[in-house]
């Protein structure tokens, strides 16, 4: 869960570390109210990084989870089912 700008940093380069390229599950998702960003804690989501294209509601209440893109730094949305791979936490 990117709770600062600063995990979002880190999570991105452990995820070039890894070599992994294609979005990850970050624990984010708006199911409950459209707009309100929440992870997975329920705590609020402070920060969002979200990519212009995919900040449009018009997408649909199916598409309620965020992927971090590992290379833009930018979250994306996506359908909650989908299979990524995914980030529990950050101590």
């Amino acid at each position: 869960m990117p709770k600062s700008d600063t995990i979002n940093t880190i999570f991105r380069s452990t995820l070039a570390r890894l070599k992994i390229h294609e979005p990850v599950w970050i624990g984010i998702s708006e199911r409950a109210k459209e707009g309100q960003f929440v992870h997975v804690d329920g705590s609020d989501c402070e920060i969002k990084k979200v990519d212009e294209d995919s900040s449009n509601p018009s997408l649909g209440s199916e598409q309620d989870c965020w992927a971090l893109d590992p290379t833009s730094g930018k979250w994306s949305r996506s359908r909650c089912d989908n299979a990524k791979y995914f980030i529990c936490r950050y101590f």
